[in-house]
């Protein structure tokens, strides 16, 4: 049975980004971007992002082997609390015309806590395997101007970034039944990720298409914990595409369309039980808009939707996957998801130029909803 946030189970950070439905690779002025695409930090400003967000979690209602011995829906944050989701900073090196960033974030966007039926025997879970990801990237992107700043045309600009990442994970897995135990485990690796924006088309007024890509690169653990005691999770490649389009004048308003694929079966073991099949790679798409609205001399409210067509690391519902000779047993609704999300940032500006903004967003759709609340401070 499946006790985690795996329908949360992807790359995915930032507040701003669940309220447009995922949508984030060709974003140029979140400074989420250090993990989601790194060449989208070249040309901000000197800034830093906090955000906690939820998942959903497949709690079990009985004890193993007692009743139907299945996971339901729950919403749940980081263990403890104060742990963000991401929490990172850009530091702004270069000039508009020479731009160029540097960036230090720490994530935390999945969580794994799973419980197992041994064999797929009698769909009531004895394993309960949980275990958590961290990684923290050093990142510096540097953006190239084809055309003059303030001069219109095709491709005006490009950007391309990379980060080199420290990866850690820590697993705690309990065995239920004639051979119960308990035992834990941890190991680092090193990783990182690359991605490049370009701006397709910029009139300076009313009109800029931007397109991005991202690839994070997998860490491979090597844990003492065997693959016979607990089916275990390395963290897996992602790759993202997405385009961006800001319209009207000062293009307050802006759509996002993205692509995000997740290779989560060469992240684990393959499946050993008849007819189960490995967990499956996945893909999803996202949809999203927001508009800026001035509601005084410096306040500014944002309000966003978007929609998610998401893929579930598990597949078809009726049919779970397992890893090496353990199935998962869940209760829920699909083996892909129509979600459907909104958020709102308020943002304020001070004396001196500098900006502050408070989001907060929120999705339904899927198994259970899910909410991002978050901070962005520009120095």
């Amino acid at each position: 049975m499946l006790l985690a946030l795996l329908l949360a189970q992807e790359q995915l950070v930032g507040t701003r980004a669940k309220g447009m439905g995922g949508g984030y690779t060709a974003f140029d002025d979140d400074p989420t971007s250090i993990w989601l695409n790194p060449a989208g930090m070249a040309g901000q400003p000197t800034q830093l992002a906090i955000h906690y967000q939820s998942h959903t979690a497949y709690e079990p209602q009985t004890q193993p082997g007692a009743g139907s011995g299945k996971g339901f829906a729950e919403t749940t944050f980081n263990s403890p609390l104060i742990i963000p989701s991401y929490l990172g900073v850009v530091w702004r090196l270069g000039t508009p015309e020479k731009s160029r960033s540097f960036g230090l974030a720490y994530i935390s966007p999945f969580h794994v806590d799973l419980t197992y039926d041994t064999d797929g025997a009698d769909g009531q879970f004895d394993l309960v395997a949980d275990q958590r990801f961290d990684r923290v990237r050093f990142a510096f992107a540097q953006g190239l101007r084809l055309r003059p700043v303030g001069e219109a045309g095709w491709l005006p600009y490009v950007s391309v970034g990379g980060g080199i990442d420290i990866g850690y994970t820590e697993v705690k897995v309990t065995q239920f039944g004639a051979t119960s135990q308990s035992f834990d485990d941890s190991d680092s690796g090193l990783s990182g990720g690359v991605g490049v924006l370009v701006t397709i088309y910029d009139n300076t007024e009313d009109l800029r298409l931007n397109f991005g890509m991202a690839l994070q690169l997998p860490v491979k653990y090597d844990l003492q914990v065997s693959t016979g005691q607990a089916p275990l999770f390395d963290w897996p490649a992602q790759v993202t595409a997405g385009l961006s389009l800001h319209l009207f004048q000062g293009t307050p308003l802006r759509t996002s369309l993205d692509v995000q694929y997740t290779a989560w079966d060469r992240a684990t073991g393959d499946s050993d039980v008849p007819g189960a099949p490995d967990v499956p790679e996945t893909i999803s798409v996202s949809f999203g808009v927001e508009y800026r609205f001035q509601i005084g001399d410096d306040w500014f409210l944002t309000p966003r939707a978007g929609y998610r067509r998401f893929d579930a690391p598990w597949g078809r519902a009726s049919n779970l996957p397992a890893i090496d000779n353990r199935q998962f047993v869940i209760e829920t609704d699909a083996g892909a998801f129509n979600m459907v999300s909104v958020g709102v940032s308020v943002t304020w500006r001070t004396e001196d130029g500098r900006t502050r903004t408070v989001e907060i967003g929120a999705d339904v759709g899927g198994d259970r909803v899910s909410y991002a609340l978050g901070y962005v401070h520009e120095f």
